[in-house]
């Protein structure tokens, strides 16, 4: 477990000095979303490989956990979004990219 904590940190630790020499024409909010879809994507391969799936059945997801799910897509993005961009000339562009990936 601490070599994958360890692995974890070195990984997120390479990609963000990767995109401060590599990333300086994508937006900040492009790199954010890349860093989230390439995590996901490591975690999803990471779930299959441990066999997480063999457990999982589309019937047992209940309508509650499906609203939880959509408002956190929905509200979730849309605060975090107009406090960065509702005034982009108040927040500096390292600082709103940040700010977009945590939030």
């Amino acid at each position: 477990m601490m070599l994958l904590l360890l692995t974890s940190a070195l990984s997120w630790a390479l990609g963000t000095v990767y995109s401060q020499c590599r990333g300086a024409h994508i937006p900040s909010h492009d790199l954010a979303g890349m860093q989230l879809v390439g995590g996901g994507g490591v975690l999803l391969l990471l779930s299959v490989f441990v066999g997480e799936l063999t457990g999982f059945s589309p019937q047992r997801v209940t309508m509650i956990s499906i609203a939880g799910l959509l408002y956190l897509a929905v509200f979730g993005s849309l605060r975090p979004h107009r406090a960065v961009h509702g005034s982009p000339d108040k927040v500096p562009h390292k600082v709103r990219g940040c700010f977009e990936l945590l939030i």
